[in-house]
């Protein structure tokens, strides 16, 4: 803690230290407060301790990647969060909830969808532009009707991806 004088003829006090509050240790920087007559004016910043000297908190891993065609590795993820990998193969509305389907399969009872919800769409593209394109679908793994499937809420799960190439067979040597 100092003390010096002011503009004005007030004091200055500067006071930096740690101090216990209650149940809780405060970092108080308070590196003016002009005293003038019956009047004090404070610029101060309250920080707990903890945030002062925590380490930085490192972001959460990024979920599993899991092919739409590897229907065993589906199955053993539900109720995970997980991304999913594949080409969308065909497209569906549903009739009565609104849902509309990105299919992953051309089986309509087995394989991977992604059912999105109504408030998703004014973000979308039409429906119909998604076939044939590689994406990756992002949030919980959820069995319905015996199919696995991922509910988009919105767009941000679902990532347009550049279709991989096929890496050419190794050649082999004449002999």
């Amino acid at each position: 803690m100092c003390l010096g004088p002011g503009r004005s003829g007030g004091a200055i006090l500067g006071l930096r230290r740690g101090f216990n509050l209650g149940n809780s240790a405060v970092l108080m920087k308070l590196p003016r407060i002009a005293l003038v007559g019956a009047a004090v004016v404070m610029a101060a910043m309250v920080t707990p301790l903890t945030s002062v000297h925590a380490a930085p908190k490192k972001k959460a891993p990024a979920p599993p990647v899991i092919s739409a065609t590897d229907t065993k590795a589906l199955k053993a993820n539900v109720g995970k969060e997980v991304s999913v990998e594949g080409l969308v193969v065909s497209t569906a509305k549903g009739d009565k909830d609104g849902m509309r389907f990105l299919n992953f399969s051309k089986s309509a009872k087995t394989g991977f969808v992604a059912g999105i919800v109504p408030a998703a769409y004014p973000k979308m593209q039409p429906l119909e532009s998604y076939t044939g394109q590689f994406l990756r679908v992002t949030g919980t793994l959820e069995t319905y009707k015996k199919r696995t499937q991922i509910k988009v809420t919105k767009i941000s799960q679902i990532k347009k991806l550049s279709v991989p190439k096929a890496t050419p067979a190794p050649k082999k040597k004449a002999s």
